[in-house]
């Protein structure tokens, strides 16, 4: 039986799915919580040594450059955030909502301005965590489904469906 869903992709969802995106090898899941603890804490450092230690012996216009660089380390975490936030807007095709069918032969996607029918094929691998699947096309091309749109039936089946369709569903 096919899987029908309809929603509305959020900018918590894209999020959640950028998230599972970026921890897919250990080396990227150190990078997540590097630039998340350790650089706004050496950019607060930064901003303070400045400030405090070396404002009265530095000229003005090595500060003008200092402090705006520690004061970007110091807020990186928002300023990727933001990142994201106009990623997500400027890949948007609009707000409407998105009318899925997922079966054995494939996934139709179905939207106010597009349609797309895909193979499973073309779909090279796929994750999910608790809030999400993605769905991966190419490397960093992928499809998100919030899970918050399944039933728990819907989501046993997908997944039974991800593990017999998809070549490396992990």
């Amino acid at each position: 039986m096919p899987i029908n869903i309809q929603f509305k992709l959020t900018f918590d969802d894209y999020l959640r799915a950028q998230r599972l995106h970026s921890k897919r090898t250990w080396g990227r899941r150190v990078w997540y919580i590097v630039s998340r603890t350790l650089i706004p804490v050496l950019g607060l450092l930064y901003v303070l040594i400045f400030v405090l230690i070396f404002w009265r012996t530095t000229p003005v216009g090595w500060l003008l450059v200092a402090l705006p660089c520690g004061m970007y380390f110091a807020f990186y975490p928002v300023v990727v955030r933001l990142r994201l936030n106009r990623c997500y807007r400027r890949t948007r095709t609009g707000d409407e909502e998105n009318s899925v069918g997922i079966g054995e032969e494939g996934i139709r996607i179905r939207a106010e301005n597009t349609s797309n029918d895909l193979n499973w094929k073309a779909v090279q691998s796929c994750r999910e965590d608790q809030n999400v699947f993605v769905l991966y096309l190419a490397p960093a091309k992928f499809i998100v489904f919030p899970k918050r749109v399944f039933s728990e039936e819907q989501i046993l089946e997908l997944q039974s469906l991800l593990a017999r369709q998809v070549r490396s569903a992990t």
